[in-house]
């Protein structure tokens, strides 16, 4: 469910496989952790309820064995965004073009070599680098 001052509500189908859920599941959590994150959006997938209070453990149940760069589009593993923006440090600034903009950084084990920028409705889109 979508949250705002109007309370939103899209229902929507999915293709009936095995697995289709868990499916579903991991690619919200790839593609929208950042506004679930920043209270923007709540999902009811079944029984299961991803919201802002919940996001890190269905991101650790869904991703924590999954490696940190995968050729899922988009790439890379959105436990390691989340942590990022969560843990790291952040650096923020005023730029001409864009205006308010954010940088985290927080230092893994492993090398990612992506980078994930948000729009500001809170949708990825990533940069390899």
């Amino acid at each position: 469910m979508e949250k705002d001052s109007r309370n939103r509500h899209f229902d929507c189908g999915y293709k009936n496989e095995k697995g289709w859920e868990n499916e579903l599941i991991k690619s919200i959590l790839r593609n929208f952790w950042y506004a679930i994150f920043k209270n923007e959006l709540e999902v009811r997938i079944g029984k299961t309820e991803i919201n802002s209070n919940n996001l890190e453990q269905h991101l650790t149940q869904y991703f924590v064995a999954e490696k940190y760069r995968d050729d899922v589009k988009p790439t890379g593993n959105p436990l390691q965004y989340y942590l990022t923006v969560n843990r790291g440090k952040q650096f923020s600034q005023r730029l001409s073009i864009l205006g308010d903009c954010s940088f985290y950084f927080f230092e893994t084990d492993e090398y990612l070599n992506h980078v994930a920028m948000m729009r500001k409705s809170h949708g990825n889109f990533f940069k390899n680098i």
